[in-house]
């Protein structure tokens, strides 16, 4: 496909736009130019080819068969990590997309440049490790509930040793030390309680 009549207002539009990521250099009129204008961004630079479109692009890989001699021509500029190619295209109504002519396939972006996908991983990169969720003995499907404050709370499922539960109070271990005024409640030498005295009638 041959590129057409110069979107000489898409192109001023699309430099104001631009200009918003860095300084814009015209290459209109430029002999033998692969794009319509360069923006010179902080840590890239970006050459952009503008196009008119009559339809919104669902599928990146469109902007290939449409603008086949377009892409060709903006892959010539050398593809570096400092370096973006991109094609910018402007429908009846006024809407802008973005794709990155990468050397085997288009990707659309935003407008700053970033991906509107997530970026898939390349073919043998691993992806950022997935920190474990502890699980509970004997309660594995049981949610992990959020700490309050109390890190000593015990979590679900778990066996509270040691411990008496709020609010309750611990039985006397000797039952008879319990009764007012009984200062001896044990023998000594014997742990055993000691008898009770014998009341004598008076």
């Amino acid at each position: 496909m041959t590129r057409g009549p110069l979107p000489k207002k898409a192109i001023s539009a699309a430099q104001d736009i631009g200009s918003k990521r860095g300084m814009v250099l015209d290459a209109v009129g430029m002999q033998e130019s692969h794009h319509d204008f360069t923006i010179f961004g902080t840590s890239c630079t970006v050459f952009v080819r503008v196009k008119r479109i009559r339809t919104h692009v669902t599928d990146p890989q469109e902007i290939a068969e449409m603008f086949g001699e377009d892409i060709l021509q903006i892959r010539r500029v050398p593809k570096t990590p400092v370096v973006s190619r991109e094609i910018w295209t402007l429908s009846p109504w006024n809407c802008w997309q973005y794709f990155l002519v990468l050397d085997d396939k288009i990707v659309e972006i935003r407008r700053d440049g970033t991906p509107v996908l997530p970026v898939v991983p390349a073919a043998g990169e691993r992806p950022a490790p997935i920190s474990p969720v502890p699980v509970v003995a004997g309660n594995e499907n049981a949610p992990i509930p959020a700490k309050t404050g109390n890190d000593s709370a015990p979590l679900p499922g778990t066996a509270v040793t040691g411990s008496t539960p709020p609010g309750d109070t611990p039985a006397p271990t000797n039952p008879a030390s319990a009764i007012p005024g009984n200062v001896s409640a044990t023998s000594p030498g014997t742990g055993l309680p000691s008898p009770s005295p014998t009341m004598t009638p008076g």
